[in-house]
């Protein structure tokens, strides 16, 4: 598994390395989330356990949908 350290990456990015290393499609509104940033990391977590921290950080929830991962958000504040 690759390592899931992130300093300030975009939730696309964070998105992105979930697909590869989990081979699921995760769906969210790129535009909704486009000032959504994240520094964690979670090397030890599994799928679920990382979707529930990113979530809690994102201010968001996700759902399990014919085995792709869905994610709802209102977004992130811009920054100044």
């Amino acid at each position: 598994m690759q390592p899931f350290g992130f300093d300030d990456a975009s939730a696309a990015q964070v998105f992105d390395a979930i697909e590869r290393a989990y081979g699921i499609d995760v769906i969210f509104d790129e535009e909704v989330m486009r000032y959504c940033t994240l520094t964690l990391s979670l090397n030890d977590e599994d799928l679920f356990q990382k979707l529930d921290v990113i979530c809690k950080v994102l201010d968001a929830h996700y759902k399990l949908i014919d085995a792709q991962v869905v994610i709802y958000s209102k977004g992130c504040q811009k920054p100044n």
